[in-house]
This record gives C-alpha cells, structure tokens and sequence, in this order.
C-alpha cells in the first residue's frame, strides 16, 4: 500500500470507533504527531513541518 506523506487536511477529522479512509491517508501524519508528543515537541511545531 502506498501513503501520501503530504495528504490535504480536512476542516474537521471524522469522529467514531471505525477506521475510516481519511485515518488511513492521514496514518503517517498521526504517527509524526505521536513521535513529536513523546519526543516533548509543540504539536503547532510539527504540524507546519
């Protein structure tokens, strides 16, 4: 499977229990997000990286 590394980002992320494709194509962003919060990062920081 193939991932964007740069995917668009929507106004509002869905909601829910379910994996839904916008989780899917947003997978490598979540863990981006997840290695900043461990390494102590500002999340804004990451998210304009």
């Amino acid at each position: 499977m193939r991932v964007d590394l740069d995917p668009d980002v929507a106004d509002e992320a869905p909601t829910g229990n379910a994996i839904t494709p916008y989780d899917e194509q947003h997978y490598v962003t979540y863990l981006r997000l997840l290695d900043a919060c461990r390494d102590g990062a500002d999340w804004r920081e990451v998210a304009r990286i």
